[in-house]
């Protein structure tokens, strides 16, 4: 693992990772619209360099997500913990089979590995 480059950041691009929805794959930031990124430790911001959560990215189980098909908003961490495990790590396993987001094996299993390890 020490190959790992936690200061890169690319665009999260990830279907819903409950229905699958791909409608809206790349991942916004409701409070001001802007793309979401992530890096190879699963540490999520917004790309906007005005908002809070640009300088102080979260870890993908501290962020909410919700799609065209839900109304309502869904915490990987307080989704029961398994399956908000499950979601988070499908979501990290989608966004790695973008091939144009050059996230390596390693940096996908990095990611899986702190997500089951998070106790929250």
């Amino acid at each position: 693992m020490g190959n790992l480059d936690f200061s890169k950041y690319v665009k999260f691009e990830s279907p819903c990772p409950v229905c699958r929805n791909n409608d809206n794959i790349y991942w916004v930031h409701t409070k001001d619209d802007s793309h979401e990124q992530i890096n190879c430790r699963g540490d999520i911001k917004c790309n906007d360099e005005n908002c809070d959560r640009h300088e102080r990215p979260l870890f993908i189980m501290e962020w909410a997500f919700n799609c065209g098909n839900h109304t309502d908003r869904n915490k990987f961490s307080s989704d029961y913990v398994k399956p908000g495990k499950t979601r988070a790590i499908n979501a990290i396993h989608m966004l790695a089979n973008n091939s144009d987001l050059n996230f390596t094996k390693e940096e996908e299993d990095y990611i899986v590995d702190r997500i089951l390890k998070y106790k929250g």
